[in-house]
C-alpha cells in the first residue's frame, strides 16, 4: 500500500511539472492525467477512510490543468484569424481533455455504487449517471460513519462533474455552449445532500454568467439557509445585489420590451423584483418603498392572471427568494444581538448596534412582503373561485373547477402556509405594529374567506377533498428539503416531509413510488390548505380566526356568529303545537246538515231548483258517492292527522331550525356545533380583531428595536441559541404563547352532508467550487362547567390530521354524544342520522 500511495505521490508532482513547462507537448500531459487518474482511484478504495485527502489531491491537479488550457486557448485566440486553425485543434484538444475527466469521474460514482450496494440515495444517483461501469453489488452493512463518507464523497464527485460541464461551456467550445448538464449535476449534488449549499452556489455561478438576476439570488440564498452554508454564499449575494443596483442605474434591469411580447410582462416583474430586494436587503430606510411593493405585487397579480405568461418554477423562485431574505436578516437581526451582549468596547458596539438597526429593518421589509404576497396568492385563489360559472360550480367533479390560475399558484401557497405555521407566532407578536399591523389584518380576513370557501360543501367541500391524499413528497416538498426557513418542529402541525410516525416520506421521484395524476395532487394541495385552516382556526390562540357551525369567521364576523350561536343555545324551545285530531265525518250527519261529504248540495241547501233531468241525475251521483264514502269510510290510505316523523328519515336541522316547519331545535343547549374555539383569556394575549397600535410619532426607533429584539426568543427550531425570560408580557415586547391543545366545541351539524366523508363510503475565486464547512407529553382533556369531558384535547388527537379530516370520531366537525349530553359521533335527536 505504501508503494502504491508513492506512485500516486509521484504521479501527482509530474502532472504539475508538465503544466508549468510550456515547451512540453499536450500528448505528455493528457497522458500523465490518465496515469494519475488509475493510480488515484485504486487507492481511494484500498483506504477508503482517506478518499477525501486523495479526492482533493486529483481535483487540484485539474484545476491547473484547467488554467493551463484557458490560459493557452486565450493566448492563440488573441492572435486573432492568424491562429485560427491553431485556435480550433487545441480547443478540440481542450475538449476532449474535460470528456476524459467527467468520463472518470462518472465512472467513480458507478464503482461507489457496486462497491457499496444497499445505499438508496447512491445508486438512484448512479442510475442517473451515464459511465463506463455498471451492475449494483449486494447490499454492504456500513456504519452510520462509512455511509455519511460515500455519500459525501459522491457528492463532492458531482460537483466536480458539473465544474467540468460549466468550463466546456464557459470556453465555447462547442458551436452552441450549453450549461444544462452544469446545472443538472449541480442539481443530482442538492438532491443527493440538501443540507449542504455547495450544489445551489454552483449552480449560481452559472446564472451570473448567463446574467440571470433571479436565478443568481435564488441559489445564493439556497447556499445560505441551509445547515452546511457555502462560505462564499453570503459575501456574492452582496455581490450580486451590487449588480442589479448598478444595472438599475444604467436602465438595464426593466427590460424595454414590445407591449405584444408575451414574456414582456414577467420580464419587467422580475425586474422590479429584484431590485425590491437588492433595496431591502440594505436595510436603510428609503421613501419609495411603499410604491416599490405596490408595483411588484400588482404586477404580480396581474401577470399570474395570464394563461402562458409566467411559470410556476419562477413564482416558486420568487416565493422562496422572500422565504429565505426573511429568515436571514432574522438571522443576521439576532447574531448582531449577541454580539453586542458580548462587547465592551463602546466604539465598536455603535458600529454593531447599526449593524443590527439594518438587519431589523431589513427584516420588517421582508416580513411584510411575505404577508402581502401571501395574501395576494389567497385573494387570487378566492376570485377564481368565485368566477366560476354556475354550471361548473354546481359540478361534483372537482377537477372541472381547477382554474389554471389556481394551478399555477397552488404549489406557492402550499409553501406560505407552511411558512405561516412556523412563523405564526411572529404574525402574533407584530400584529399590533404600525408598519405590519394592517398588513397583518387584511392577511387573517383574506385567509379565513379563502379557507371557508375551500370548505363550502358547493365549492369543493370539506367531504369532496377528503378522499384526495398524497403519501409521498410533491415537487414542491422535495425541493425545500433541508430550506431552514420551513423546518417546522411543533407538535401536531402538519410536515409536508414527515410521515405520522416520524419516517421520512418518499420523494416523487424514488423508485416505487407511483404518482397519481396532477389532478389528484392539486386537490391534495388544496386539503392541505383546507388541514391548516382548520388547525388555525380551532387549535392555535394565536390565530384570530375560528370554526361556528361549519364556517370559519374573522373579526366583526367571528363575533357575530359566536353571538348569534350563544343566543341560539340560550333560547328556550317554544311549547310545541298540538293540532285537535278532526272528528270523522259520517254521512248521516253530512245529510243532516245539507252537504254530502264531497261538499256538494242537498235537499234544504240554497240554489236554483233543479229540474227533472238534474234531479235525477243527482240523485244517482249522491247514491254513488254514499255508496263510495261507506265503502272507504274504514281505509286507513287517507289519515286525517300530519304523518309522524319516521326514525330513518330524520328532519335536517340548519341554523338551528328544522327545515319546513322553522321550530328551533330545543336541543342546542348541550350541542357542541355553535362553540367557536375559545378566546385566549390570558391577559398577555394581543385582542383581535382590532389590535391598539402605538403610534409612530410616540414610538422611538430604540423602543421598536428593544420590541422586536425578542420575537425570536422562544423560536429555537427557526434561531438556534436562543432563550427567553419568563414572566414579561406577551406580544411584540415578548415572546408569543406556545401552542396548546384546547378544547372547543365545534361540530358539523348544520350540513346535510354531514354523515360520512366519500372516502368512507366508497467566476473568480470567489466563485469556486471548494467544499463548504464541514457537516455540523400528552395533554389532558378539558371538562366543562359540569365536568363533562368535551372530547378534544389536542388538534391531532381530534381525528383531524388524518384522512378523515373533519369526519367522525371527534373531530371538530365531527357529531354525536358522550352519554352527557354532549353530542359525539351521532346527530341529536330529530336531525341528521348519520350512525
Amino acid at each position: 500500500m505504501e508503494a502504491s500511495l508513492a506512485r500516486e505521490q509521484a504521479a501527482d508532482r509530474h502532472v504539475h511539472q508538465l503544466l508549468k513547462d510550456k515547451s512540453q507537448p499536450l500528448g505528455n500531459i493528457l497522458q500523465a492525467f490518465v496515469d494519475y487518474r488509475q493510480l488515484c482511484l485504486t487507492n481511494t478504495f484500498a483506504e477508503f477512510a482517506h478518499a477525501q485527502e486523495h479526492q482533493a489531491r486529483l481535483w487540484q491537479a485539474h484545476t491547473d490543468g484547467k488554467r493551463y488550457f484557458h490560459d493557452a486557448l486565450s493566448d492563440l485566440r488573441k492572435q486573432g484569424n492568424g491562429k485560427s486553425v491553431e485556435s480550433r485543434q487545441f480547443a478540440k484538444l481542450y475538449k476532449g481533455w474535460i470528456k476524459e475527466s467527467a468520463q472518470f469521474y462518472k465512472g467513480y460514482i458507478k464503482q461507489l455504487s457496486t462497491t457499496f450496494g444497499g445505499i438508496a440515495e447512491l445508486q438512484a444517483v448512479a442510475h442517473e449517471v451515464k459511465g463506463d461501469s455498471a451492475g449494483e453489488s449486494p447490499s454492504s452493512s456500513l456504519t452510520t460513519e462509512e455511509r455519511a463518507a460515500v455519500l459525501a464523497s459522491c457528492h463532492q464527485t458531482l460537483i466536480y462533474i458539473g465544474d467540468l460541464y460549466r468550463y466546456r461551456a464557459s470556453e465555447k467550445l462547442d458551436n452552441e455552449p450549453d450549461f444544462g448538464p452544469a446545472v443538472g449535476y449541480y442539481g443530482l449534488a442538492c438532491t443527493l445532500r440538501p443540507s449542504s449549499g455547495l450544489g445551489h452556489h454552483q449552480q449560481a455561478v452559472v446564472a451570473l454568467e448567463q446574467r440571470a438576476h433571479l436565478k443568481s439570488i435564488y441559489n445564493l440564498y439556497r447556499a445560505i439557509v441551509v445547515d452546511e452554508p457555502h462560505p462564499l454564499a453570503a459575501k456574492n449575494l452582496k455581490l450580486e445585489f451590487g449588480k442589479v443596483n448598478a444595472a438599475w442605474e444604467k436602465g438595464e434591469l426593466v427590460p424595454k420590451m414590445a407591449p405584444n411580447d408575451e414574456d414582456a410582462a414577467k420580464r419587467i416583474l422580475v425586474g422590479w423584483f429584484v431590485r425590491m430586494h437588492s433595496m431591502c436587503a440594505k436595510g436603510e430606510v428609503f421613501s419609495s418603498h411603499t410604491e416599490l411593493e405596490r408595483e411588484v405585487l400588482s404586477q404580480l397579480a396581474n401577470v399570474l392572471k395570464k394563461e402562458t405568461s409566467m411559470s410556476e418554477t419562477t413564482l416558486m423562485r420568487m416565493v422562496m427568494i422572500n422565504l429565505a431574505a426573511q429568515y436571514q436578516a432574522g438571522v443576521l437581526f439576532q447574531g448582531m444581538s449577541a454580539i453586542i451582549e458580548e462587547t465592551t468596547i463602546s466604539e465598536l458596539t455603535c458600529a454593531i448596534e447599526q449593524q443590527q438597526a439594518d438587519a431589523q429593518q431589513s427584516f420588517f421589509y421582508f416580513f411584510r412582503l411575505n404577508i402581502k404576497t401571501y395574501t395576494t396568492l389567497l385573494q387570487l385563489f378566492y376570485d377564481s373561485v368565485r368566477s366560476l360559472p354556475s354550471e361548473v360550480a354546481e359540478d361534483d367533479d372537482l377537477v372541472t373547477k381547477l382554474t389554471p390560475v389556481m394551478r399555477r399558484i397552488l404549489p406557492a401557497l402550499r409553501l406560505y402556509s407552511s411558512w405561516l405555521m412556523c412563523n405564526l407566532h411572529l404574525v402574533d407578536g407584530l400584529n399590533s405594529d404600525d408598519f405590519l399591523g394592517d398588513a397583518i389584518s387584511t392577511l387573517w380576513a383574506t385567509y379565513a374567506r379563502t379557507v371557508d370557501t375551500l370548505a363550502d360543501e358547493d365549492v369543493f367541500g370539506v367531504w369532496n377533498l377528503d378522499e384526495f391524499g398524497i403519501t409521498y413528497m410533491l415537487e414542491e416538498d422535495v425541493d425545500t428539503l433541508g430550506f431552514k426557513p420551513l423546518q417546522n418542529t411543533q407538535p401536531g402541525v402538519r410536515n409536508q416531509h414527515i410521515n405520522a410516525d416520524g419516517t421520512l416520506k418518499p420523494r416523487f421521484s424514488d423508485a416505487g413510488v407511483v404518482r397519481v395524476g396532477d389532478d389528484e395532487e392539486m386537490l391534495a394541495r388544496a386539503k392541505g390548505l383546507l388541514h391548516d385552516g382548520s388547525y388555525l382556526a380551532h387549535e392555535t390562540p394565536m390565530a384570530p380566526i375560528g370554526i361556528v357551525g361549519n364556517r370559519i369567521y374573522y373579526g366583526k364576523a367571528l363575533q357575530m356568529a359566536m353571538a348569534d350561536a350563544e343566543e341560539a343555545r340560550n333560547r328556550p324551545p317554544p311549547p310545541p303545537k298540538v293540532k285537535a285530531k278532526p272528528v270523522p265525518l259520517s254521512y248521516a250527519a253530512a245529510a243532516k246538515s245539507g252537504r254530502t261529504v264531497g261538499g256538494g248540495q242537498v235537499n234544504g241547501a240554497k240554489g236554483p231548483a233543479p229540474t227533472a233531468v238534474t234531479s235525477s241525475r243527482t240523485r244517482q251521483e249522491r247514491a254513488v258517492r254514499m255508496v263510495d264514502h261507506l265503502v272507504d269510510e274504514e281505509d286507513g290510505n287517507n289519515p286525517v292527522t300530519p304523518p309522524q316523523q319516521h326514525a330513518a328519515h330524520p328532519a335536517v336541522v340548519t341554523n338551528g331550525e328544522l327545515n319546513g316547519n322553522g321550530a328551533p331545535y330545543n336541543g342546542f343547549t348541550n350541542m357542541p356545533s355553535h362553540q367557536p374555539k375559545a378566546a385566549n383569556t390570558t391577559p398577555q394575549q394581543a385582542q383581535y380583531p382590532a389590535p391598539v397600535r402605538t403610534p409612530p410619532t410616540l414610538r422611538t426607533p430604540v423602543e421598536r428595536l428593544q420590541s422586536v429584539s425578542k420575537l425570536w426568543d422562544n423560536d429555537s427550531s427557526a434561531y438556534p441559541n436562543s432563550s427567553f425570560p419568563s414572566g414579561l408580557p406577551m406580544g411584540a415586547l415578548a415572546s408569543p404563547p406556545q401552542f396548546t391543545g384546547r378544547s372547543v366545541h365545534h361540530s358539523r351539524v348544520n350540513s346535510a352532508a354531514s354523515g360520512r366523508s366519500r372516502a368512507s363510503q366508497n467566476i473568480g475565486d470567489s466563485w469556486s467550487s471548494i467544499e463548504s464547512l464541514p457537516p455540523q407529553g400528552q395533554q389532558q382533556a378539558q371538562t366543562n362547567g359540569n365536568g363533562v369531558v368535551d372530547g378534544y384535547s389536542t388538534f391531532a388527537e381530534s381525528d383531524a390530521g388524518n384522512s378523515m379530516l373533519f369526519g367522525m370520531g371527534g373531530g371538530i366537525w365531527s357529531t354525536g354524544t358522550n352519554g352527557n349530553g354532549v353530542y359525539r359521533g351521532v346527530s341529536p335527536p330529530g336531525g341528521n342520522n348519520v350512525g
